[in-house]
Order: structure tokens, then C-alpha cells, then sequence
């Protein structure tokens, strides 16, 4: 009888059982496929002894199993001035699917991609299961910038002359909510129009 063994004890093929006669030598060749792993002995060799006997060939883990990387992206609102936080509803980017090999039974070696305009946050490496079904998920959150606001003469509540928002990559830009003022004097008041450079539809 032939058993066939993974690393952690199971069974990795149906064990092989035949009669032989005493002295008459076998060779049995050990199931190759097995996902994952390789065996240590390809053939088993011998000549049958006098009593019943059993012999393991354990399967070590292979190099060449398959596992998948995947790259989510942070989507914005539906108005585009925020974006939306729950993992599920992250947009997967085709273009940056990767498909890796590794040695069964560690652990994946995944990297973060450089993706314009996104950060990845941390991750955790997998184990490489045999079947080739471990994925690992990054997430990217979309980048912020600093928009500056101007008010030349004028001046917000503050006192300041300029104000800051902030824009989420490919979203919408919006203007502070408080419009600044400019006090009058001796020859004019003044009304704010409108910011310069600026349009509703900017991004």
C-alpha cells in the first residue's frame, strides 16, 4: 500500500493498493496532480517482502502555484465633492489585475501598485493555498489637493484674504461656502461677482 501525504498531515491522492508477489518488484508512479504540490518520490520502487507493507511519499509544496492580486479604487460621490468610504462598493481596475505564482503553504508576495492619483492603504500578505484560489485585495483611497481661494481686496470673516478647500482627484471643485467682502471707500462699494478661473464644471 502507497499513501500519499501533504505537509500537514492529509491526504493529498487516493492511496494505491496492489498484490505482489514475495520478491517481485513494483513501480508505481506517485499522482502528479496534485494542485500545488510535487511529490517527493515521482516513482516508488521495490521488490514486495515477506509481510504487508505501507510507504508515504509526502507531497511537498510546489513553485508554481497561481494566486491573484486585485486593485480597488476608491469611487467619488454622486456629486463628486466627496467620496465614498465602504470598501464594498470600491471599483475594481481591470488594467491592474496581476496574476502571481508562488510556493504553496507561504505567504503571497503582493505590491502596491503606483496608480495616479490614489493611495494604497496597508495590507496583509495571504497564504498560497494549493488550489490556486488566494486573492489579495489592496484598496487605493482616492488623493486629496489644496485649492486656494483668493479674495485680492477683499476678505473673508477672518479677516483673511485668502481661503482653502479641498478637492478629491478627478472631483468636483467647489468654492468656500462664505463669499468674501471688500469695504467701501470714498469713491465706491463693492459686491462680490465671481471667482476668476473658476466654473462649476471644473474638476
Amino acid at each position: 500500500k502507497i499513501v500519499y501525504k501533504l505537509p500537514d498531515g492529509s491526504t493529498a491522492a487516493a492511496p494505491y493498493e496492489a498484490q505482489y508477489k514475495v520478491g517481485e518488484q513494483y513501480s508505481v508512479a506517485s499522482p502528479a496532480d496534485v494542485s500545488g504540490y510535487t511529490p517527493s518520490l515521482a516513482t516508488v520502487t521495490g521488490y514486495m517482502p515477506a509481510t504487508d507493507v505501507t510507504i508515504e511519499v509526502p507531497y511537498l509544496a510546489g513553485a508554481a502555484t497561481k494566486y491573484k492580486v486585485n486593485h480597488y479604487l476608491q469611487p467619488l460621490n454622486s456629486d463628486k465633492t466627496g467620496v465614498i468610504t465602504d470598501t464594498a462598493q470600491f471599483t475594481l481596475y481591470s488594467a491592474e489585475e496581476d496574476t502571481y505564482y508562488g510556493m504553496t503553504d507561504t505567504q503571497t508576495a503582493a505590491v502596491a501598485k503606483n496608480i495616479t492619483g490614489f493611495a494604497p492603504r496597508e495590507f496583509t500578505q495571504k497564504n498560497i493555498q494549493a488550489d490556486g484560489t488566494t486573492e489579495v485585495d489592496i484598496y487605493y483611497d482616492r488623493k486629496q489637493y489644496t485649492v486656494t481661494w483668493n479674495a485680492v481686496y477683499g476678505k473673508f470673516a477672518t479677516n483673511e484674504t485668502v481661503a482653502t478647500s479641498t478637492v478629491y482627484y478627478e472631483g468636483k471643485i467647489a468654492p468656500p461656502a462664505e463669499i468674501p467682502t471688500r469695504d467701501a471707500d470714498n469713491d465706491y462699494t463693492y459686491a462680490f461677482d465671481a471667482w476668476q478661473n473658476w466654473t462649476e464644471t471644473d474638476t
